[in-house]
């Protein structure tokens, strides 16, 4: 039993974070995520932080979506319809499809809706 548990807890540690994006310095400023974590980087619809002595990660396409051509936080899936994302400091910006398929350059402020709880975890509000 006491085995087991050893496996699990190890399974919990932070896996080695590769990215592809260019690193961003996130600035000091008030509210969420931004002001709490040091550099940011997006992995496809992945972002990686570096908080610390931690460094969380989470799936933005499981709780954004993208509705008519605007991203929300709320639902997910964004990333059938939206592409060529990238972050400027805390906005993610993406091209998002509207309901006749046209895309256009879409901006949402992540500070507004991200948090970082100190321990290690970014949790959407």
């Amino acid at each position: 039993m006491q085995f087991s548990s050893i496996i699990f807890l190890a399974s919990l540690a932070a896996p080695a974070i590769v990215t592809a994006g260019p690193i961003i310095q996130n600035q000091k400023r008030s509210g969420g995520w931004f002001e709490s974590c040091l550099y940011s980087t997006l992995d496809y619809y992945v972002l990686n932080t570096d908080c610390g002595s931690f460094h969380p990660q989470i799936d933005l396409n499981l709780y954004i979506v993208n509705t008519n051509g605007e991203m929300s936080v709320g639902g997910g899936g964004f990333g059938s319809s939206c592409d060529g994302c990238s972050l400027a400091s805390a906005v993610l910006n993406c091209n998002c499809a509207d309901a006749n398929g046209n895309k256009s350059p879409v901006g949402l402020n992540l500070d507004a809706s991200l948090a970082y709880d100190g321990n290690g975890h970014l949790l959407f509000n």
